[in-house]
């Protein structure tokens, strides 16, 4: 499980929740039966390569099976996730996507694997809407709603960079 902020917190918090044994790893592995789940915490994107060190030392025996476990998990993560974060806003975003070629679903495609990729936040919706770019001028425009933990100016500066990254590959 991905944590961030204050991990003690978190794990506590889990293992309150499902009434789970805080143990070590090796010790959760001798002991843990086929019926039993083990949680491992790391900080670490869950989606890059984890090594037995990118864990933390603390790990959460739970008395259920692994299906069981994982869907009330996926319920309850963003809760879990925001115990941990101390003092650190959310931020909600628009991104506006805007092409005269109307190549939207390729760009929405790019930026959602840059957004994936970069671990920076959630796509918590999608729309058409309108823009005025200038004076008397509407154009329909592909809108995404991000919600991030990153200042508004760095994902501005993440975005800038990825648009550069596209211009040089298109030519």
């Amino acid at each position: 499980m991905r944590t961030q902020g204050d991990k003690d917190k978190i794990i506590s918090s889990v293992a309150y929740e499902y009434q789970a044994k805080m143990l070590s790893i090796f010790d959760s592995l001798d002991i843990g039966e086929s019926n039993q789940t083990i949680i491992l915490f790391t900080d670490k994107p869950l989606n890059s390569k984890l090594t037995l060190n990118s864990f933390n030392s603390t790990t959460l025996l739970i008395s259920e099976n692994v299906n069981t476990v994982f869907s009330k998990l996926r319920t309850q993560a963003l809760r879990f996730l925001n115990e941990g974060l101390i003092d650190k806003p959310w931020y909600e975003l628009s991104i506006r996507i805007y092409d005269r070629y109307s190549k939207y679903d390729l760009h929405y495609k790019r930026l959602a694997i840059a957004l994936d990729n970069l671990d920076i936040g959630f796509i918590l919706g999608e729309m058409w809407t309108k823009d005025t770019p200038r004076f008397l001028l509407t154009v329909l425009v592909y809108q995404i709603k991000l919600f991030t933990l990153l200042p508004p100016t760095e994902i501005k500066r993440y975005y800038l960079g990825w648009n550069i990254l596209m211009m040089v590959q298109e030519l």
